[in-house]
């Protein structure tokens, strides 16, 4: 269980012997994914300023109870989905960021006025939505 919440997190053999990592938020909602292959595909880095960053800092709502936290420390960006460590992530764009971590890109979108309102965790093949809470 993930701590504070009812999402339970449990590692199971899938049906050619993979490992999977299966995610239930204590109701109908199941998630199920993959390990993610050894092989990472080559992302460039590239410069974004702190002003352009802040836009993104907040929090995100990926299911209930559930959030991923976007901050910034210094010239450094992270992001934190509640219950796990804080990783580092790293622009590739104005709006995309990867982790050098775990096989986890971060994409967000902004509205007719340039607000921030949601992005999209792309982690081992799934893409889940996140609309910006605060």
């Amino acid at each position: 269980m993930i701590e504070n919440t009812l999402t339970t997190a449990e590692f199971e053999r899938g049906p050619k012997g993979e490992a999977q990592l299966i995610l239930n938020d204590g109701g109908e909602s199941k998630s199920v994914h993959e390990r993610a292959s050894a092989v990472k595909p080559a992302r460039a880095v590239v410069a974004l300023t702190h002003a352009q960053f802040d836009g993104y800092v907040g929090r995100y709502a990926l299911a209930p109870e559930v959030y991923l936290e976007v901050t910034r420390e210094g010239d450094k960006f992270f992001a934190q989905v509640t219950g796990f460590r804080k990783l580092a992530m790293l622009p590739m764009s104005d709006t995309a960021f990867f982790s050098n971590e775990v096989d986890a890109e971060v994409r967000f979108s902004k509205d007719a006025s340039g607000k921030t309102e949601q992005l999209v965790l792309r982690q081992e093949g799934q893409d889940m939505p996140a609309k910006r809470v605060n």
